[in-house]
């Protein structure tokens, strides 16, 4: 009889612990949901914080009459500067693509490393652009580089020419 009550006992409290242990689940779950609207609502501050900033260093520059193109600028700020640059880049074959993994927060350095270009001839490329105001036409063919490494890529060396068998 007393082992009956015991284990009477026993379930009774493991119910017990299993309800509140459900309510703890819950607010533990709630607790997280608002962690993470948090965090969410946070980033999006801070990523407009970025572009604020980044548009008021733009707008210095432009003040104080300084508007070069250095190999530390940013992606973006150069984009803010003019939006040839755009043009530049694609003509380099920078950026344009889902699968490039290019940040606008990346210098002009950076990005020329990460595709294998001269950094100087690409930032020589978007001052001519900026200081033309339209009337050069860009760049038709991207750098040499680029052109070997698409066909380093594609398993062709400079004077084969694609096999139909092979495809």
């Amino acid at each position: 009889m007393i082992l009956w009550l015991i284990i009477l006992c026993g379930a009774a409290y493991l119910w017990y612990l299993s309800r509140k242990t459900k309510g703890l689940d819950e607010d533990l779950s709630s607790a997280l949901d608002s962690v993470y609207r948090q965090r969410s609502e946070f980033i999006e501050k801070i990523d407009g914080l970025r572009k604020e900033l980044l548009k008021l260093r733009v707008d210095v520059k432009r003040a104080s009459g300084d508007l070069g193109i250095t190999k530390e600028t940013t992606i973006a700020e150069a984009l803010m500067i003019d939006e040839r640059v755009k043009d530049v880049l694609e003509a380099f074959n920078i950026g344009g693509c889902s699968t490039c993994s290019l940040s606008d927060q990346e210098s002009l350095e950076e990005a020329a490393a990460s595709y294998g270009l001269d950094v100087n001839e690409m930032t020589a490329a978007i001052e001519k652009a900026i200081r033309s105001n339209g009337s050069e036409p860009l760049p038709a063919e991207p750098p040499a580089a680029t052109i070997e490494l698409e066909i380093l890529e594609g398993g062709l060396s400079a004077s084969e020419e694609p096999d139909p068998v092979k495809d």
